[in-house]
């Protein structure tokens, strides 16, 4: 994963972290202006934190070159707290921290482009483990002609599969909100926060057309399973995923009704019977917009 400083560009970091080992390599220069090329790696001291020894390497194998192997060296240390899934500071040998974040060259992270392409959703939780999914792709910018929000953007799609399921997305505060026409009788709500550049996480409920939005909710996680240019156009990474769920949809779409009823029972089993911490206008404002505005996809 690439990570840089946006106010130094030129100068970047490669992170990844496989279970709990996080190795990094720094594309830097050195005082002369000489490409620098340190690397660093160990065990995380918690899943926010790490702190190690950062080597230099030098005098290794050139472009078409016969091998050679590179020598390494003791150059200091770095250390790395990450204060979100997209965000941090990077500090080497105990200098001013640097602002590091995710670098993003090929997703259009502004709302509400970010929902662009085609998520994969597990609902359910610990206290309650019963387990709902779901697929939903957006495809196409929908811009509000009602007079309460014309203008405003919203990324417009539905279920993956089928054309009746319509879908919108927004986000408003700081907070993403997204609506499904989920079944015949029933709305899918959920309330979330992007935690990567492809993942998403927060709360979700399932209510009657004919009711309101209550109760406290089920936690919901989803990753982005197909790409926005493949939604959008037919090409780009996610086709696999693509051709299963085109199996997969038409078994799953035959009873959405009973599915919904279930989720919405299961909620209520688990005693989330409370207000919901939602905005109040914000389901219904989606709700309008989709069945007046919205086109199916």
């Amino acid at each position: 994963m690439w990570w840089w400083n946006p106010n130094a560009s030129g100068t970047g970091y490669n992170i990844e972290i496989q279970d709990n080992v996080l190795a990094v390599a720094t594309y830097v220069f050195d005082a002369s202006g000489a490409p620098t090329y340190y690397i660093s790696a160990g065990a995380m001291g918690n899943d926010s934190t790490y702190s190690g020894t950062l080597n230099l390497y030098s005098g290794g194998q050139c472009i078409g070159c016969s091998y050679r192997a590179p020598a390494g060296a003791a150059a200091g240390t770095i250390s790395i707290k990450f204060s979100s899934a997209l965000s941090g500071t990077l500090t080497i040998n105990g200098g001013a921290p640097i602002p590091i974040q995710r670098f993003s060259y090929g997703i259009n992270t502004a709302a509400p482009y970010a929902m662009l392409g085609e998520w994969a959703i597990t609902e359910g939780g610990r206290t309650y483990p019963v387990y709902y999914g779901d697929r939903i792709q957006f495809s196409s910018i929908y811009t509000s002609t009602a007079a309460a929000t014309i203008g405003k953007l919203y990324a417009a799609g539905s279920r993956s599969g089928s054309a009746g399921a319509t879908a919108i997305a927004f986000q408003q505060d700081g907070v993403w909100y997204l609506l499904i026409s989920s079944s015949t009788s029933y709305y899918q709500f959920y309330s979330f926060s992007f935690t990567g550049l492809n993942a998403i996480e927060g709360t979700t409920w399932t209510y009657l057309k004919t009711s309101q939005l209550s109760g406290s909710g089920t936690p919901f996680i989803a990753f982005r399973s197909q790409s926005a240019s493949l939604v959008s156009t037919g090409v780009g990474p996610g086709a696999k995923a693509q051709a299963l769920g085109a199996m997969q949809n038409g078994q799953a779409m035959a009873d959405n009704a009973r599915r919904d009823g279930l989720r919405q029972l299961s909620s209520e089993n688990a005693g989330q019977s409370s207000q919901a911490i939602v905005p109040g206008n914000v389901a219904s404002t989606l709700a309008a917009i989709l069945e007046q505005q919205v086109p199916q996809q």
